[in-house]
């Protein structure tokens, strides 16, 4: 039997199930099962000891089977029901939310917890955090972890594998092992990742009503998205742990102290070049600086606020976004390319800096990050929850709704030995 032949009667029995009616799907998903097997069988390579077994498809995030449309109306019920201090289900749009959801309804019931329980909001839904997704510039440029658990362990590779020669044993007896040398390598390495609570705050009016709500709920949910987004990108850049090297970072609750971000990882370990003649020379320099990690453009990004963007479009090489052409790749906040490394505009970059990367009060100089986008990662642990505090601004007649999500950043290999991030200072 030819492969083109076993196809047609996998697709053929695959259409068959499609266009059954509900009541004959389980006599013919047995069918198909036992054509498949039996497809198998006849096969050359089949031996007894291969075991084909058919598993339904985990259900996943059950969320996830929502259109957009009512993932989104989901979440003004979450945040609407949290406002208002009440169950999603005495709501006035309730029962229209249900009828939207039609069929829907009865199969996120049917996956409920506490078997069978009708479903309801409990989180953001997806589509939440995809907004928040599509915001992030600086985050963005990063590979995301999901994190089973907090804390979490991710093993890394240290360096590369390499090959070593192989000899052939021909002997029957008193063989030896082949010796490898220096050659033997293993992945001895992992990154902890640790989750840190990030929050959104939004203030209203306690005397809100669900009528007064649902016209603000396209302001509250982007004030949401805005804010985490910039928090993000923010903590990526400025952050540090331990005393501050910004002197005008003291709060503990400063989302500039939720990790060793890259700015203070670049100035710790002395990974800086002055910049003050922005030019392309000084842009290779900075970019050599990094050895192997500054070799491929398609690896690098170079992070810039809007006073040294415009400083970068004085320089001939640099090829703007108009220029690039309908097939280009570009990353979200790209703007231009130089030497084919993309350059991506970051409002949370400071323009506050003094001459050493560091805020001075009355300072007006900024910095360029040239980042290895391998070199770092963020971890992601949901869902995201919401907490309304109704005491804290009771006295301004207001209630307060904080939005978290838990994320962290970290450095996938060592930044002592490995130059993964490199600062221009002193743009002026």
């Amino acid at each position: 039997m030819t492969i083109e032949e076993v196809a047609k009667q996998v697709k053929d029995a695959v259409d068959a199930v499609k266009a059954a009616q509900d009541s004959q799907k389980d006599q013919i998903k047995t069918l198909v099962e036992d054509t498949i097997r039996q497809i198998i069988k006849d096969h050359p390579g089949f031996t007894p000891e291969r075991q084909l077994k058919f598993e339904d498809t985990p259900k996943g995030d059950t969320m996830e089977i929502l259109p957009k449309e009512l993932q989104h109306k989901s979440d003004e019920i979450f945040i609407t029901s949290k406002l208002l201090g009440t169950r999603p289900q005495n709501l006035k749009s309730w029962p229209g939310f249900v009828r939207q959801m039609g069929d829907f309804k009865k199969a996120l019931d049917t996956a409920a917890s506490g078997g069978g329980t009708d479903w309801i909001p409990t989180g953001f839904s997806p589509a939440m955090f995809e907004l928040i997704r599509l915001q992030l510039r600086v985050s963005a440029l990063f590979p995301t972890v999901q994190m089973p658990t907090n804390p979490y362990k991710l093993p890394v590779q240290i360096g590369r594998f390499v090959s070593y020669k192989h000899s052939e044993g021909t002997a029957d007896a008193g063989q030896t092992a082949i010796s490898k040398g220096d050659y033997g390598q293993t992945i001895t390495s992992a990154v902890t990742f640790t989750a840190v609570p990030h929050a959104s705050e939004v203030l209203c009016s306690d005397e809100m009503t669900e009528d007064s709500i649902v016209p603000m709920m396209p302001f509250i949910q982007r004030e949401i998205v805005t804010a985490l987004a910039e928090g993000r990108e923010d903590a990526i850049l400025n952050s540090d742990t331990g005393t501050h090297e910004d002197t005008d970072t003291t709060s503990t609750a400063s989302r500039r102290k939720m990790w060793l971000g890259l700015r203070a990882s670049a100035n710790d370990n002395s990974y800086t070049r002055d910049m003050s003649v922005m030019s392309l020379k000084n842009l290779r320099l900075l970019r050599g600086d990094m050895g192997k990690y500054g070799v491929m453009p398609s690896n690098l990004a170079l992070v810039c606020g809007v006073k040294s963007y415009f400083k970068l479009l004085d320089i001939d090489e640099v090829v703007t976004l108009d220029k690039y052409g309908p097939q280009a790749t570009v990353l979200a906040g790209e703007l231009s390319k130089i030497d084919g490394i993309p350059v991506i505009v970051s409002e949370q970059v400071r323009e506050d800096l003094n001459g050493s990367g560091i805020y001075e009060l009355g300072q007006t100089r900024s910095a360029i990050y040239l980042i290895n986008r391998n070199g770092f990662a963020v971890g992601e642990r949901r869902p995201g929850d919401v907490k309304v505090l109704r005491e804290l601004y009771a006295e301004y007649g207001q209630i307060a709704m904080l939005a978290r999500e838990r994320v962290d950043f970290e450095p996938i290999y060592a930044q002592a030995s490995n130059r993964t991030i490199n600062l221009g200072i002193n743009v002026g």
